[in-house]
């Protein structure tokens, strides 16, 4: 985000089911971290800082 690369770690889950591979990975990030302000609107609307990320995965060959 914002041109910002920082490492972080995933944790997976993942599944082989035939030619299947199915998971999710999950982490949470701080939007600062990234150089991104957590969303306010007037301060009546304010998100957290923390932020975590879902990727559901299928992969076939």
């Amino acid at each position: 985000m914002r041109d910002t690369t920082r490492p972080t770690t995933f944790d997976v889950t993942a599944k082989l089911e035939g030619e299947a591979l199915t998971g999710t990975a999950t982490t949470t990030i701080l939007m600062s971290d990234f150089n991104f302000d957590a969303p306010d609107i007037a301060g009546i609307l304010k998100a957290e800082n923390e932020a975590k990320l879902e990727f559901k995965f299928v992969a076939r060959p």
